[in-house]
C-alpha cells in the first residue's frame, strides 16, 4: 500500500501559484500587444465613471458576492465539497499568504479574461472561457458561481467602471472566501 501524498507547503502552493498567474498576466499582455491593442490596458484600467466609483462598486460586488457563496455553499452540498476540496489543496495559509494569493490571482485572472479575452472574444464567450477553466471534474458544482461571478465582473468591465471595478471585486471575494474555508 502507497503512503499518502504530503500536504504541499504554504511555500511550494504560493509559488505555483505566482508562476500560474504570472504566466496568465503575461499572457493576457502578449495577447493584447500581438494584436496592437496594447492600450486598452491604460484605457480600461479605471474606467469611464472614476475612481471613486470603479473602487466603490468593486468593494460593493466583491462582498455582495462573497455573502452570496457563503449562503449558497451552507445550502449546497456541492458547493461545500468544493470549498473543502480548495481548502484541502491549500492547507492553512497565514494573512498575509491568503492576501498575495487573492490579490495575484485577481490581477492576473482580471487581466486576462476581462481586458485580454473580452476584448478578442466578446462578452459572451468570455464569460464562457472563464467559467469553463475555473471548474473541471470534481468541481461541476461550482460552475454557475463562476458563470454568474464572470457575468458581474463582465458586466462592469461593459458598463464602463473598468479594470479596478472587476479586479477589487475578485481579490474581495478571493479574500473572503479563503478566510472563511481556510484552517487557521
Amino acid at each position: 500500500m502507497s503512503e499518502p501524498a504530503e500536504r504541499p507547503t504554504p511555500a511550494s502552493v504560493l509559488f505555483a501559484a505566482g508562476v500560474v498567474y504570472t504566466a496568465m498576466a503575461a499572457a493576457a499582455l502578449l495577447w493584447l500587444w500581438g494584436r496592437d491593442r496594447l492600450q486598452q490596458l491604460p484605457l480600461r484600467a479605471v474606467g469611464e465613471h472614476g475612481l471613486p466609483a470603479a473602487a466603490g462598486l468593486g468593494l460593493a460586488t466583491g462582498v455582495g458576492a462573497a455573502l452570496l457563496l457563503a449562503l449558497a455553499s451552507r445550502r449546497s452540498a456541492g458547493l461545500a465539497r468544493c470549498e473543502g476540496r480548495i481548502a484541502a489543496m491549500l492547507g492553512p495559509l497565514s494573512e498575509g499568504q491568503v492576501v498575495a494569493l487573492a490579490t495575484t490571482a485577481a490581477i492576473a485572472e482580471e487581466l486576462f479574461f476581462r481586458l485580454a479575452v473580452l476584448d478578442a472574444i466578446g462578452p459572451l464567450l468570455a464569460v464562457a472561457c472563464y467559467a469553463a477553466l475555473n471548474t473541471g471534474p470534481g468541481f461541476w458544482p461550482w460552475l454557475p458561481v463562476a458563470m454568474l461571478f464572470a457575468g458581474a465582473a463582465t458586466a462592469l468591465m461593459q458598463a464602463g467602471f473598468g479594470l479596478l471595478s472587476a479586479t477589487t471585486a475578485h481579490a474581495l471575494v478571493n479574500y473572503l472566501v479563503l478566510r472563511r474555508i481556510l484552517p487557521t
